[in-house]
């Protein structure tokens, strides 16, 4: 993973996608990795991409870009079926998307002994 990091400035929010894999075996790896692309190229021109492979590590300026994307892809239904219900709705809503493409993890401080990270478990839950 510090290979991965290594041209991250020591501020640059970085998203981590880890996959999910009950939301792979339903849709496949393809359709995981076109979910990927489109966080990887959001809002950017061709043929930029905020990701430098494997394609689950994406770089940006500032916390407020990586929001951006994320609400531009969440609500303009960019990733179909990557975002999922709240658990506690699972029961009454059984048609709707029950599983996250994956984890998402949001690295705020880089190249520090104390990295500033964490899992934001509200990253791929529809609210």
């Amino acid at each position: 993973m510090k290979k991965l990091l290594v041209d991250v400035e020591e501020l640059e929010p970085v998203l981590i996608i880890m996959p999910n894999s009950a939301w792979v075996n339903q849709y496949c790896w393809l359709a995981y990795y076109t979910v990927m692309d489109i966080f990887a190229t959001h809002g950017l021109p061709t043929p930029q991409c905020r990701d430098k492979n494997p394609c689950c590590i994406f770089h940006f300026r500032e916390y407020s870009d990586l929001c951006d994307i994320h609400d531009g892809i969440k609500n303009g239904n960019l990733a179909l079926n990557a975002f999922s219900v709240l658990p506690s709705l699972h029961a009454s809503l059984s048609a709707l998307q029950l599983e996250p493409v994956g984890k998402a993890w949001i690295l705020l401080k880089v190249g520090s002994l104390s990295s500033n990270y964490g899992q934001d478990c509200q990253f791929f839950i529809i609210h």
